[in-house]
């Protein structure tokens, strides 16, 4: 991750919102063959988001493809999402990392051109300590934003407010951008009017006390895909 590349949106510099962003591509940590080889795996209909649901958010999505991984390219994937988290925890959080268990999980999520029923409802991920979105296709008109609220607050000490008062901010991703966001920011997506889909890989890791012996999570070094 690149401290210039963090997106500062906070209440003043002691309190800044922790997203973190970072282009995977560009940074060489995925190469174009994995990310090519995802981009195509994505495009399956399997992948489109399902109805909503008020009971289980994860019921619109297959998150059976990430947790039992049967091509070294989703297995690949995963690990260095998962090494992201914790680089992104170790740098907002606490460093080093306790003694902890890791918990992800990730799915595919496709948002097609002018289908209101695609776009991502407002929610929280209250369940998890981090949100991970990977982008492997995006809109080229800028549509399909990523919409992000702090609940914290929009006044600054002193009483400096936003610009506009806008009660939060919109991220247009480009392909292989990875956000990292708290698990307390709100956020959803807007519409896709473009003429392509919107795929991305989404998902949420979250860190347990040890249940047993041998169980710490390790950070693995980022290398090339």
């Amino acid at each position: 991750m690149r401290e210039e590349a963090m997106l500062k949106y906070g209440m003043n510099h002691a309190w800044p919102t922790p997203v973190w962003l970072a282009n995977l591509l560009e940074d060489g940590v995925v190469g174009e063959r994995l990310h090519s080889w995802l981009e195509k795996f994505a495009s399956q209909p399997r992948f489109v988001s399902g109805s909503v649901s008020t009971v289980k958010y994860f019921a619109r999505h297959d998150t059976t493809v990430f947790a039992r991984p049967r091509h070294p390219q989703i297995a690949r994937m995963k690990s260095i999402l998962v090494s992201c988290a914790d680089e992104y925890i170790e740098s907002t959080v606490v460093n080093p990392l306790p003694e902890h268990d890791t918990h992800a999980a990730f799915f595919f999520v496709v948002q097609h051109p002018d289908n209101d029923v695609d776009k991502l409802l407002p929610h929280y991920h209250e369940g998890a300590d981090v949100g991970i979105v990977y982008y492997l296709t995006t809109p080229s008109d800028g549509s399909g934003a990523l919409s992000m609220f702090d609940p914290r607050g929009l006044i600054s000490r002193g009483g400096r407010v936003f610009t506009k008062q806008m009660p939060g901010f919109d991220f247009s991703p480009r392909r292989g951008d990875l956000l990292l966001l708290p698990r307390y920011l709100l956020h959803s997506t807007s519409v896709n009017t473009d003429g392509v889909d919107r795929r991305v890989i989404a998902g949420i890791v979250k860190y347990e006390q040890p249940s047993g012996r041998g169980s710490r999570g390790r950070r693995k070094t980022l290398r090339q895909a």
